[in-house]
């Protein structure tokens, strides 16, 4: 696929965005090239490929939830008011 300099007018159009006749120019080449990339990746005999949700494995960004102390925030003392182990507020409105 080939990108004409009508496509970008209208993709320009679509996303409400304004550029310059010079701007198109520099623009419309690397566009064609980035999708040219994309066209090159349909090539690929990926058959044996499980898909997934990730591109790597990132099962080592994963950790255990575990509980901490809110005591630790020193909530109650940064509050302005504490009652019965919350932070009370005034009221707005009637």
């Amino acid at each position: 696929m080939t990108l004409k300099m009508e496509d970008l007018d209208h993709v320009l159009k679509l996303a409400h965005l304004s550029i310059t006749d010079k701007e198109k120019e520099q623009f419309l080449p690397q566009l064609q090239s980035t999708l040219a990339f994309m066209n090159s990746l349909d090539t690929l005999e990926l058959s044996g490929i499980e898909p997934s949700a990730y591109a790597n494995a990132s099962s080592h960004y994963l950790r255990e939830d575990d509980i901490h102390n809110n005591a630790d925030l020193f909530l109650k003392e940064n509050a302005p008011q504490w009652e019965d182990g919350y932070s009370t507020v005034p009221k707005i409105g009637d």
